[in-house]
C-alpha cells in the first residue's frame, strides 16, 4: 500500500521543478510514473494553495430616512407626553398607518 500523501507529494516536486507545466502537462509526467493523478487534485495543488486576500470591510451608513436622531427621539417624547400615554400614541400610529398604507 502506498504512503499517505504520496500522490500529493510527487505532483507537489514536479510543479516545483517546473512552474510554469500546466494541468494536462503534469498529469502527463504523473502517468509516465505510473501514478494515477484525477484533474481536480493537479488543479488543486497547482492552482488552490495561494492565501486568500481579505479585504478591509467598509463601515455602513445609516440611511438617513431611517436614521434615528437625538432630536427626533426628542420630537417623539413631546408627541406621547401630549397624547397622553405611550399606548395611545401606538394606537394613533397604528391608525395613522392604516390611513396612509
Amino acid at each position: 500500500m502506498a504512503e499517505r500523501g504520496a500522490k500529493s507529494n510527487a505532483i507537489r516536486e514536479f510543479i516545483a521543478a517546473t512552474p510554469e507545466a500546466t494541468v494536462p502537462e503534469i498529469i502527463a509526467a504523473m502517468s509516465e510514473k505510473k501514478i494515477d493523478v484525477s484533474k481536480a487534485l493537479v488543479s488543486k495543488l497547482k492552482y488552490g494553495t495561494k492565501p486568500k486576500r481579505r479585504g478591509r470591510r467598509k463601515k455602513s451608513k445609516a440611511d438617513p430616512m431611517t436614521a434615528v436622531t437625538l432630536e427626533s427621539l426628542l420630537q417623539a417624547k413631546g408627541y406621547v407626553t401630549r397624547i397622553g400615554s405611550l399606548e395611545t400614541a401606538r394606537t394613533a400610529l397604528q391608525q395613522f398607518a392604516q390611513l396612509i398604507g
